[in-house]
C-alpha cells in the first residue's frame, strides 16, 4: 500500500502545483473550451492515428477490451493508452458507495485532436523543443482537461501539467522499405529526389532525429542532418551553368562522358568529330546544329534543369582572349531547351544556387498520413517511436519494413492532464468543481496503476493481443506495480 499512497500523493501534489494561481494568462489557442466540450463537466484529448496508442480504427472489433468499455471505447476510440484512460473515466461514472460526483457518460466530452488539425481547426506544427506551444500539449488547459495518448515524460512537461506514473517505456526507432518495396537508400542525403527523413508534425521531431545522429545510427548523413538540427539550409549548392572548353578535343570528350548535357555553338569540325566517336550524341538532320545534346540526356527533360546534375549544363569552346559576355551571347543564340541558358533569363550569371526538389525532413499531419507515404517510398527512413511507426507501416497493405527493432533512446508515456478555465471578461478563472474532477481521475489512475493486477497488464493485454512485453518493458512494468501478474 506504501506504494500506492506515495505515487497517488505525488499525482496529486503534482496537479496543485501545475493548477497555479486562481487566475492564468492566455496561451497561444482559443480562449475557451470548444463546442466538442461545451457544457460537458470534463474533456479528453485523443488522437485518430496515434495506433497502437490512441486511434479510431476503421473495425469495430478493434475497440473489444476485456470488460473497459467506457466512454473513449463508446466514441470509437482506442489503444494502450485509450483503455487506461477509459478504465479511471468508467469508474468515475461508478457509484461507489463515497461523496464523490458521479459523472454520467454524457458528461465527457471527446476531442480529436488529428481530426482537429485535418480539417484546420488547429495547426499542429514541429515540436522542435519538448514543451513548446507548437506542440499537441499546448492545446491541454484549453480545449480539454486530459490527454490520453502517448504523450512522452520531459522536464517542461514536468512542470506545466499534472502527471501521471509512467505507463510505458518505448524508445526512438527508424524502419526502412524491405523486399519489393525497397527502392534503395541514397548514396548522399542530398541526392535522392525523395525526402531522406519522415516524422509527424506535435512530435519531439528534433529530439528523435538528434537521436539517430548522436547514435551515429545514419554516418552517411551525418553532416546534412546536423546542418538541419541547427537550423540552416541543408543540400543548398552552387554549380555553374556552363563550362569553357580550348578546344574541340575537350569539348567532344566531356559530352560523350556526360559532363556536359549540351555543347553550344558547335564547329563544323566538333560536330563531325562526335558524330564519328561513339555516337553519343542524339542525331540531327540539320547539316550544322545550333547545339550538340548527349543521347542519354536527351530523354531525361529534367536534366535541363542545372540543379538537377552534378556537372554544369552546357559546354562551349572559347578563344582564350573571349569576353565571358560574348560565350554568354553565343550560349543564348543556341536556343538550348533549358531556361537556364536559352535566352529566358536576361543574363547568365555562370552559376546557379540550386535547393533540393523535396526537404530533406518532411513532417506529416499524422501517422497514418507518414506510414502511408513511407509504404510508397515517398520517404526513406521513417522515424518515431518504436511501437507506433511499427504499428501504422503494419496497418498498410502491402507494406513490408525492415529494422524497427532497435530504440536509440529511453522514453516513457504518462497522462497528462491541465484543467480548462473559465473566461469571464477576458480573465481565465479557475473552476474548482472542475479541478477536482480532474484530481479524482489521476488519484483512481495513481491506484489501479500500481494494484496487481495492474491497468497495465490489461491495457497491453488487449492491446497488442498475445504478445509479451519485452524483457525491459516487463522490468519497467515490475518497477511500477510489482511482480508480474499471471493471471
Amino acid at each position: 500500500m506504501s506504494r500506492c499512497f506515495w505515487l497517488i500523493c505525488i499525482s496529486l501534489l503534482t496537479f496543485v502545483s501545475a493548477a497555479g494561481p486562481s487566475v492564468s494568462k492566455a496561451q497561444t489557442s482559443s480562449s475557451q473550451a470548444t463546442s466538442d466540450c461545451k457544457g460537458k463537466k470534463l474533456c479528453i484529448g485523443v488522437r485518430s492515428h496515434a495506433r497502437p496508442f490512441s486511434f479510431k480504427p476503421e473495425s469495430g472489433s478493434e475497440i473489444i477490451t476485456d470488460g473497459t468499455h467506457g466512454p473513449l471505447a463508446r466514441k470509437g476510440y482506442t489503444g494502450y493508452m485509450v483503455r487506461i484512460c477509459d478504465a479511471a473515466l468508467k469508474e468515475m461514472t461508478l457509484n461507489i458507495g463515497d461523496d464523490e460526483e458521479i459523472l454520467a457518460y454524457s458528461d465527457i466530452g471527446v476531442v480529436d485532436i488529428d481530426t482537429r488539425i485535418e480539417t484546420g481547426k488547429k495547426n499542429v506544427t514541429f515540436e522542435t523543443t519538448p514543451g513548446l506551444d507548437g506542440s499537441r500539449l499546448s492545446y491541454l488547459g484549453q480545449d480539454f482537461d486530459i490527454l490520453c495518448d502517448p504523450a512522452t515524460i520531459t522536464n517542461d512537461r514536468r512542470s506545466d501539467f499534472t502527471v501521471s506514473a509512467p505507463l510505458f517505456l518505448t524508445g526512438v526507432s527508424y524502419i526502412t522499405l524491405a523486399g519489393e518495396n525497397r527502392s534503395g537508400a541514397p548514396l548522399t542525403a542530398c541526392s535522392t529526389d525523395h525526402n531522406l527523413i519522415g516524422v509527424v508534425k506535435g512530435t519531439n521531431t528534433s529530439y528523435a532525429i538528434q537521436a539517430l545522429a548522436n547514435t551515429n545510427e545514419l554516418p552517411s548523413y551525418k553532416k546534412e542532418i546536423n546542418t538541419y538540427l541547427n537550423g540552416s539550409e541543408v543540400c543548398t549548392r552552387t554549380l555553374s551553368i556552363y563550362q569553357t572548353f580550348k578546344n574541340d578535343e575537350q569539348a567532344a570528350k566531356a559530352l560523350c562522358e556526360g559532363k556536359v548535357a549540351y555543347i553550344a555553338d558547335p564547329s563544323e569540325e566538333l560536330q563531325k568529330e562526335i558524330t564519328n566517336s561513339d555516337n553519343c550524341i542524339e542525331p540531327t538532320s540539320a547539316k550544322y546544329a545550333k547545339y550538340l545534346v548527349n543521347a542519354s540526356n536527351a530523354i531525361q527533360s529534367r536534366n535541363n534543369q542545372p540543379c538537377h546534375r552534378r556537372y554544369p549544363l552546357v559546354g562551349i569552346v572559347v578563344a582564350e582572349k573571349d569576353p565571358a559576355s560574348k560565350t554568354e551571347a553565343r550560349i543564348k543564340e543556341a536556343q538550348i531547351p533549358s531556361p537556364a541558358a536559352n535566352g529566358q533569363k536576361s543574363t547568365l550569371t555562370g552559376k546557379e544556387t540550386c535547393k533540393p526538389d523535396q526537404p530533406l525532413v518532411r513532417s506529416f499531419n499524422n501517422h497514418k498520413e507518414a506510414a502511408k507515404a513511407f509504404c510508397q517510398g515517398e520517404i526513406f527512413y521513417y522515424v518515431g517511436d518504436l511501437e507506433i511507426i511499427t504499428a501504422n507501416a503494419q496497418a498498410v497493405a502491402g507494406c513490408n519494413y525492415e529494422n524497427g527493432s532497435q530504440t536509440y533512446t529511453t522514453d516513457r508515456y504518462a497522462i497528462f492532464g491541465k484543467t480548462i478555465e473559465q473566461n469571464k471578461s477576458g480573465v481565465k478563472i479557475q473552476d474548482p468543481e472542475r479541478r477536482l474532477r480532474v484530481a479524482q481521475f489521476f488519484e483512481i489512475l495513481s491506484r489501479k496503476t500500481v494494484f496487481t493486477p495492474s491497468i497495465l497488464d490489461a491495457a497491453f493485454e488487449s492491446t497488442f493481443h498475445g504478445r509479451d512485453p519485452s524483457e525491459r518493458l516487463a522490468d519497467f512494468y515490475e518497477s511500477i506495480r510489482g511482480t508480474y501478474s499471471t493471471r
